[in-house]
């Protein structure tokens, strides 16, 4: 008998005192209404800075990249900064190529302390196995 792969949905998790989303697995069109529930949470949050941390993305499609391309335009509109973290040289170009000029930092590391507090991180979404 063959079984259909389950699709895992990414993990995501935001620490709403400072404003950085961490995001895990494959960003597809699939998971697109699950990214965006997570990162609306930085509207509603209204952090000074938002940071991304994508280190942990194994894929990204077009769909997830023009969603996180539109956050910098949500991010200005609110008046607060964007910086993406990422070690894909790929997934940096991608961003860079789409419009993105929010500052990039390429980290193997912690992500870059955003903002006041400890580390209270609310999981919002938390993916599945394949």
């Amino acid at each position: 008998m063959t079984r259909s792969p389950v699709l895992a949905r990414p993990a995501c998790a935001v620490d709403l005192a400072t404003g950085v989303v961490t995001l895990h697995g494959d960003l597809d069109h699939r998971v697109r209404p699950h990214l965006a529930a997570c990162l609306a949470a930085l509207t509603v949050a209204r952090p000074r800075q938002w940071v991304i941390d994508l280190r942990a993305v194994t894929f990204c499609d077009v769909a997830a990249l023009r969603l996180l391309l539109s956050l910098q335009d949500e991010a200005r509109r609110r008046g607060s900064g964007l910086v993406v973290v990422l070690t894909s040289p790929l997934l940096r170009r991608a961003l860079s190529v789409g419009g993105l000029d929010a500052p990039v930092v390429e980290a193997a590391a912690e992500p870059p302390a955003a903002g006041r507090g400890g580390r209270a991180t609310e999981p919002l979404l938390t993916g599945g196995a394949r």
